[in-house]
């Protein structure tokens, strides 16, 4: 199974704290618009969105969920 995590984090471990222990494949991309065009082997995409701006990443969650219904 392959994990995305869209975040400004520098390590997945700061996100989710157990998801560095499974036995996926996990990748951390900066949430980018560029980065959706990554997403298309993922089974499952994770969205951090602890920030100040929530609009934008409400906004981020669109975009991510207009390219790829099936997520």
């Amino acid at each position: 199974m392959k994990v995305s995590v869209l975040s400004d984090a520098s390590d997945v471990g700061d996100v989710v704290g157990a998801l560095g222990l499974l036995n996926h494949e996990v990748d951390l991309l900066p949430p980018l618009a560029k980065s959706v065009r990554e997403l298309v082997h993922s089974d499952l995409v994770i969205i951090d969105v602890t920030g100040s701006n929530l609009l934008g990443a409400r906004d981020y969650c669109r975009a991510v969920a207009a390219a790829h219904p099936t997520l």
